[in-house]
């Protein structure tokens, strides 16, 4: 065989193999990002895309815990009267959790038996403006329990802010960064 020959084929099978590469990574991009898990539901039906759709009656009709899965940013508004669990897991929520209708909310910083995942759980948002990390607008009572630092990133922000119901600090390991606000309607 000739040099030429030879180095068009090596040529070739180069282009070949360097082209595979990114058919395999255009295939994965493709495949959804999931962000939250509903507890006590198996497999693709179970997993969340989108935080705002996991408090849905559509998305979650029996109002099951929702367990992050990712870190999180974007605001969540729960606008549905049931019982409600958001487990952050370690993750980070950037954005405002604000709650107006429900009958009970809990955030915790981990599920029930998981003593490691919840160290770094966090919640923050500015606290200003309107921007709170946690707002409560139900009657609801809202609890927060286990580790997890909750954040108003700017100065004299507003960490959490209640307006009808009762907010519960529950268990050692919550920190708030920021003012909390109650403010009766």
């Amino acid at each position: 065989m000739n040099l030429k020959k030879f180095l068009a084929i090596v040529l070739s099978l180069a282009m070949v193999l360097g082209s595979m590469g990114t058919v395999v990574f255009a295939e994965n991009a493709s495949q959804p990002v999931y962000v939250a898990h509903l507890a006590g539901v198996d497999g693709e039906a179970g997993l969340i895309t989108d935080l705002n759709t996991a408090f849905t009656e559509e998305v979650n009709p029996g109002a099951k815990q929702v367990l992050l899965l990712t870190d999180w940013t974007g605001d969540v508004n729960i606008d549905r009267s049931e019982e409600h669990r958001l487990y952050l897991n370690g993750y980070t929520f950037n954005g405002e959790l604000k709650v107006t209708t429900a009958t009970l909310m809990n955030l915790n910083g981990i599920e029930a038996g998981n003593d490691s995942a919840g160290q770094d759980s966090r919640i923050t948002n500015t606290g200003i403006d309107g921007n709170y990390a946690i707002h409560n607008l139900s009657s609801a009572n809202f609890n927060i329990s286990y580790p997890m630092t909750i954040t108003a990133t700017e100065d004299n922000g507003v960490a959490i802010r209640t307006e009808d119901g009762k907010m519960y600090l529950k268990n050692d390991g919550i920190v708030v960064n920021g003012d909390i606000e109650y403010a009766p309607g």
